[in-house]
């Protein structure tokens, strides 16, 4: 069975999932909305080097998180093996 939960093709379902999952919750969708306004409104004070920098923080802030997410949902399904 470990040889599944590696598996690429597991690893993408568990993403999938995931996103499948919070997109359909309303306190995420709710969240997700307050901060996407409030990026907007931060973007609109940065400068140049400031966004780039931004942009890389919020990059890894989102794959940080997709991470998180896969090892959880991972570590959740080997718990009931």
């Amino acid at each position: 069975m470990s040889g599944i939960i590696t598996s690429a093709a597991f690893q993408e379902f568990i993403q999938k999932r995931c996103e499948e999952i919070v997109l359909h919750d309303s306190v995420y969708n709710q969240t997700n909305k307050e901060i996407l306004v409030l990026e907007s409104q931060m973007r609109k004070l940065m400068s140049g080097e400031l966004s780039e920098k931004f942009n890389k923080y919020e990059g890894m802030v989102s794959n940080l998180s997709n991470y998180v997410e896969t090892l959880l949902y991972s570590q959740g399904w080997s718990d009931f093996k």
